[in-house]
This record gives C-alpha cells, structure tokens and sequence, in this order.
C-alpha cells in the first residue's frame, strides 16, 4: 500500500509521508512504536481486572450483576466498571491541552507513572469500596490514548495520519485482548501454589512492574521533538535535538503540498491560561466535534463496555469455564492487531481518491456495517459458534470506525489538535459509561442489550456523517473533489 515503504520519506514540513513499520529511528518511527507501546501498557493495567473479577467478586464477598447469578441487591461489580471508565472522561478533557503545552512525551510519562501506584496497590484491596476506589485512579490511564493520538498526529503527514494514529490506538488498545490472554493464566500459575485469596492479589505485581519499565522509554536517550513556529520540524524538539537528529541519508523529500494545506498548521502552544479555557469551551460546541464525539462514543465508548462484559456473556451464557471465557473475550481485543488499523488505512485511501469527503464516506460505511453486525449478534446468541463469528465481525467494524475517526480528528483544528483529540477521546469513555449503565440495565439479557447498541450506532453513522462538515467539505462534496 502507498502508506509503507522501505524508506521513510518527509515532506517539506519534515513530517513522514510513509510508514517505515519495522523501524525503531528517530524521530518519526519511534515516537509511532513508543506511542502504541506506552498505551498497549497503559490498556494492561486499566483491563486487568475484569479477566478475575468472578475470582475477586467470591474472594472479597462482592454482589454482581454480570457474575454467574447476577440477582443482588448491589452492583458492586458495574459500579468499578463504570467508575473505571468516568475517571478517564476528565483525565482526557484535561490531558488534551497538556499535549498542547507540554509535549506528548512528558505527558504519556507522567500518566503511566501516576497509574502505576494504584495498579499495584490492588492487591491490598479487602472491600468493594477499596476496589471501586482503586478502579478509578487506574482508569486515568485511559488518558494515555490522547498523547499517543497527539504524537503520531505530530509526526506524520497529512496522506498516512489515518494509518498512524489507527496504528497508534489499534495496537496499543490490543492490551485489552492481552489482558484477557495472559491474567487467568498467571494467576493459575499463582494459585497452584499459594492460597486463591493471595494469588489474584499478587498477579497485579505483574502490570505495575510493567508500567514502571516503560515509563523510561519516552523519557530515555531519545528526545522528542517540540513544534517550532516555522513548522519545519516534527512536533516536540528543541534546537540541540534537532541537530544531533540523522535526518540526511535517511529521509527523502516528497512534495504533498495539496494535502499539507489541510492538516500541517502549527499546533498553538503558547496559549495563556484564559486562552486556553476559551479555545476549550469553543471547540467543546463546535458540530463537528460533537458528532465525532458520539460516533467516536458509538466506537471506542462501545469497545470498552464490551471489554468489560464479554467474558462474563460467554461464562454466563454457555456455561464456560473461567479461562476458556477469558480466551474467547480476549479475540475481541486481540482483533485492534489489525482492525483499528484497517479503518486508517481505508480512510487514507478513499482521502487520498475524494480528500475530505472520501474520509466522511469511510465513516459512514464501517458506522452503517457496526450497527448492522452488532444487530445481527443480539441474535445469534443461542449458539457459540454463531456468536463468536458474529462477534469476529461487529469487534471488526467497531475498531475499524474508532481508526476512522482519528483519521478525521486531525482536520478538525488543527492549531488546537489537542483539545480536539481531548475531547473526541473523552466521548469515548463516555460512550463507555453509558454503554456500561445499559449492560447494568439489562443485566442477563444480553439480546436487548446488543440490540440497542446496534441501532444506536446506525442513528450516530447515518444521519451523523450526512451532517458532517470538516473545512467546509462534506460527504456531498464526493463529486466536486474526485
């Protein structure tokens, strides 16, 4: 495809205009690795619980609603759910701005480090409230997105941004599939020697201690780029970086002056305080951005909810064994290896035919097959197999439209990315906590459910991408700009 190649190639604004992928050079390729990295890890630790929670629910004596029986009066277990994904609504509201100011290294380093402690404090839980507690100071690590979002922004050209940042968010959402592989057997592993009210607790040493490995790697040798006024060189890098950066014998220059003039304005770092909360509540009411945000709430907000259910759905439904579940859940995850990067690619290559429009029309496609297949696995829960091949395809279609509308995201404003991203990602988690109240509405009946998610993410593709308008094109201008 025209977004990979064996050289990495930079337009005039020193910003790549093709994917290297299985290089680790500065600036572009690692800043695009240790993104996903970063996040991948982040994802760990914010999904670790769900895989035991059936363990973790007997061993501290909480009720449940989605656990074997879910008949209690409380909903110990949806209510750390749900807090979970809050505590990343404001995260994210205010980690946009910080990219905006401060780098996305600094920013993505300091999350992992913040999140880090509660991760591994875990283990010390003894009560549903410590738990519900805990889940929340985790959950500001469902901010990293944001940085890892703003870096790949920063880094690449306008033709690949699609592909970079589905890349980005695909591969490090895949920490939500790991976590469904690798918990239950760690803590088999664990419990075959130690009693099970100790081995659920020290399986959560094994996130903590991989967060606090990776905090170094944005920090390490390498220095980030910083955007300059000029906006000849990648997003974050003083002078003295950017001398010592082998750019020459590396890089070749291609023109893409078409599209620079739609995505490449300098991001807007100087901005005071009042400046800056103004920008904020401006860009919070503009249309595009709201849209975004609902479709972006109907995709990753959905991704998330299901993250948290659909082991349990599996448990509950067919009478699955602990770790069987968790397998078959984790597919779900696993499928951001290539699906949220298969929705930037088509969206790079319908921009690349129709610009803009051709970016509106992929969201409208993969929203319309979501809402179709989400349907379709609300009835296709009286058999397994059926309902895991269904899930194969709605899971498909729900990352594939979280890569297209990051491949959208940039266009928006581009001076204020940031905030932008902020607050698209913001809908997501809230998406997130409503899709989370709805499963704790219905409980078993997972058919409903499904069924509500299905219609709801058609009503936000179809209407939604017809009133769309980014830089004053939208999916009617199909014609005008082939």
């Amino acid at each position: 495809m025209d977004s990979f190649s064996r050289t990495l190639q930079t337009d005039s604004h020193g910003k790549a205009s093709t994917i290297k992928l299985f290089s680790f050079a500065r600036p572009h390729m690692r800043a695009l690795h240790l993104g996903w990295i970063s996040f991948m890890t982040a994802f760990l630790a914010w999904y670790s619980i769900p895989p035991l929670i059936s363990i973790i629910q007997a061993d501290l004596g909480l009720s449940a609603v989605c656990i074997v029986v879910l008949v209690a009066h409380k909903t110990d277990v949806y209510d750390s759910n749900v807090v979970a994904v809050a505590a990343t609504i404001a995260a994210r509201l205010f980690v946009g701005p910080l990219c905006e100011r401060f780098g996305p290294r600094k920013v993505m380093a300091g999350l992992l480090l913040v999140g880090a402690i509660p991760t591994a404090m875990v283990g010390l839980v003894k009560t549903a409230s410590g738990l519900i507690a805990l889940r929340f100071f985790i959950g500001i690590l469902g901010a990293t997105f944001v940085p890892c979002q703003f870096w790949a922004t920063q880094m690449f050209s306008s033709n690949v941004v699609g592909t970079a940042n589905a890349l980005a968010g695909g591969w490090g959402n895949m920490g939500g599939g790991i976590t469904y592989l690798i918990m239950p057997p760690i803590y088999n592993g664990i419990y075959s020697h130690i009693p099970n009210s100790t081995a659920w607790k020290a399986v959560y040493i094994i996130p903590a201690v991989d967060i606090f490995f990776s905090d170094d790697c944005p920090e390490g040798k390498w220095h980030s780029v910083r955007q300059v006024t000029n906006d000849q060189v990648p997003a974050d890098a003083n002078k003295e970086d950017m001398e010592k950066m082998p750019q020459v014998a590396e890089y070749e220059d291609v023109a893409n002056s078409d599209e620079d003039s739609i995505s490449l304005t300098s991001v807007n770092s100087h901005k005071s305080f009042a400046t800056s909360v103004a920008v904020f509540l401006r860009t919070l009411v503009r249309p595009p951005v709201l849209i975004l945000l609902v479709q972006y709430a109907c995709s990753f907000g959905l991704e998330l909810s299901v993250d948290n259910i659909i082991a349990a759905l599996f448990h509950n439904r067919f009478q699955l064994n602990l770790t069987t579940s968790s397998y078959i859940g984790s597919v779900f995850g696993l499928m951001n290896l290539f699906s949220r990067l298969s929705g930037g690619l088509f969206a790079d290559y319908l921009f690349r035919k129709w610009k803009l429009p051709g970016r509106i029309l992929a969201q409208i496609i993969l929203l319309t097959c979501e809402g179709c297949f989400l349907i379709g696995f609300s009835y296709s829960l009286g058999r397994l197999d059926s309902s895991i091949g269904m899930m194969v395809l709605f899971s498909f279609f729900v990352q594939s439209t979280c890569g297209s509308t990051f491949a959208l995201a940039p266009y928006v404003d581009p001076e204020n990315v940031g905030t932008v991203m902020g607050i698209i990602g913001a809908g997501g988690s809230l998406g997130g906590l409503c899709f989370n109240f709805l499963f704790r509405s219905y409980g078993v009946d997972y058919h409903s459910a499904f069924l509500i998610l299905g219609i709801v993410a058609l009503v936000a593709g179809i209407p939604g991408s017809l009133l769309l308008r980014v830089q004053g094109r939208m999916l009617h201008n199909l014609r005008s700009t082939k």
